[in-house]
């Protein structure tokens, strides 16, 4: 079947009508000001359907020997063909819209340069797209000794499966970093009211200031009114997390890591499923992201480094969403033998700690000073108790910046690790490094510490790691080990 021609869903034609209004809507508001503008939106409208319907009828897709090609256009017509061997990921994804009709969306990447999306989507129903993931993922052409005709040879030998579990899930929800969650809620609140403000004709920032017993605020101590905001930042952290659990729990849902020993596969999701698979030689890194919890409870989440995944909006390459030193131990070492690091790391100097926490310091100092000084309309207790509350995260963070900062490199590997709130740590095969650059300023200079660059063959453009405030002489150890 997909050695014939094939074309995507017709649901299709409904995606590209959509993003085709999308892209137009400033047009649409412009044409609704003139005095036929319900006209000519409708005349505009029929328009794009009838150009939607001829992509989806010009768009095809069809195996050709170990080509997969696809063609479109309507007056410019394209061809790409792309080979087997150069596909780095297969992404499948099913929406909830898609569930309602069967079908889902195959992602085909391979991991060029020049382009900054996935080289193929193909909208279709599960027989299809099963099908061509299989001829693409589980099975190779192989020419035998004896004759040159090819014979399919079945490499599909499961030897790791994981599921997660709801603990793990639980624990993932409870410990991870929540910042975004914060911003994104209190815009979604702060919108919310502006609603409710405008529905009630009224204001509610009036209604606070009104009904808010500043005397009394202002006769708390600088100490009660420090114990009042860790109240309320609690609150608000029990919120979110109660938000986050039932979120998470519909997205990682059934979440399902695969592997032999040609691929690694991994599947999730309730309303959105998701399904994605790697080449275990096209897997050039890992991260492993912790947010201060997981850091005390040494946990993190595992991410995958490749080319080819991750360069569209909101992918990222999750290899396990809560991830312990038994899953190094029994996966990551089983199949991905070059990204275990065993070596020495290095740490910066004790002298480096002051450096970590100064600059931050200051520059909260910098802002800090000027809007205690010039907003008179919070109460001054109130203030001072925020900067107090600032300034030690600042010092807290900067000391655990120093603390979560090291390098190193070992036969096969590179280790890199930053980051204070989240701690980042980075291992790359050394054979698909691109650079590691030595930067020293005056100061730094003065105190025998520099700052590297590292910069990574990944799918992200400028995809770089900084290491700062490192002693001078760490080069030289890196130097020995390198194989640039």
């Amino acid at each position: 079947m997909i050695n014939q021609i094939n074309r995507n869903h017709w649901i299709y034609i409904i995606q590209n009508l959509i993003s085709m209004i999308k892209s137009n809507l400033f047009l649409f508001i412009i044409v609704l000001t003139t005095k036929k503008g319900i006209y000519y939106i409708a005349a505009i409208i029929i328009l794009m359907i009838g150009i939607s319907i001829l992509n989806w009828r010009k768009t095809i897709f069809y195996i050709n020997d170990d080509l997969l090609v696809s063609e479109k256009g309507i007056i410019s017509k394209s061809k790409e063909e792309i080979p087997f061997n150069k596909i780095n990921t297969i992404d499948v994804g099913q929406t909830l819209l898609g569930r309602i009709f069967n079908i889902f969306t195959m992602k085909i990447d391979t991991g060029s340069a020049v382009a900054q999306k996935s080289e193929l989507k193909i909208i279709s129903n599960y027989k299809v797209v099963e099908e061509l993931r299989k001829i693409i993922l589980t099975s190779k052409k192989i020419k035998t000794n004896q004759s040159n005709e090819y014979i399919e040879k079945d490499i599909v030998v499961p030897i790791v499966e994981k599921v997660i579990t709801n603990r793990e899930i639980l624990k993932y929800t409870l410990t991870k970093n929540k910042l975004g969650w914060a911003i994104g809620g209190f815009f979604l609140l702060n919108n919310v009211l502006d609603d409710l403000a405008k529905f009630f004709n009224t204001s509610f920032s009036k209604f606070i200031s009104k009904n808010m017993n500043v005397d009394f605020i202002k006769t708390k101590t600088i100490a009660t009114s420090i114990v009042i905001l860790i109240g309320f930042m609690l609150f608000l952290y029990i919120l979110i997390t109660i938000l986050s659990i039932i979120f998470e729990t519909i997205r990682l849902y059934n979440f399902t890591v695969k592997s032999d020993k040609e691929k690694i596969s991994i599947s999730y999701g309730l309303l959105n499923k998701k399904e994605y698979s790697f080449n275990i030689d096209k897997i050039y890194g890992l991260r492993y992201k912790q947010s201060i919890l997981q850091q005390i409870l040494n946990i993190y989440t595992v991410e995958i480094i490749t080319i080819g995944y991750g360069d569209e909006e909101n992918e990222n390459a999750l290899l396990y969403p809560i991830a312990e030193d038994n899953f190094k131990n029994e996966f990551i070492k089983k199949l991905l033998p070059n990204l275990t690091f065993e070596g020495e790391l290095n740490k910066p100097p004790k002298s480096s700690l002051r450096r970590f926490i100064l600059k931050k310091l200051i520059i909260w100092l910098i802002i800090l000073i000027p809007a205690y000084v010039f907003i008179k309309f919070i109460p001054s207790n109130i203030k001072l108790s925020i900067i107090i509350l600032i300034l030690c995260s600042s010092l807290i963070l900067g000391y655990l910046n120093y603390k979560n900062t090291s390098l190193g490199v070992s036969k096969d590997s590179l280790i890199a690790s930053t980051g204070a709130f989240l701690k980042t740590t980075t291992i790359i095969r050394q054979d698909t490094l691109q650079s590691i650059t030595k930067k020293q300023g005056i100061f730094q200079k003065m105190g025998k510490v520099c700052d590297y660059k590292i910069d990574l063959y990944s799918n992200t453009l400028g995809d770089i790691i900084h290491v700062k405030h490192m002693d001078e002489n760490v080069y030289e150890k890196l130097q020995q080990n390198l194989t640039l």
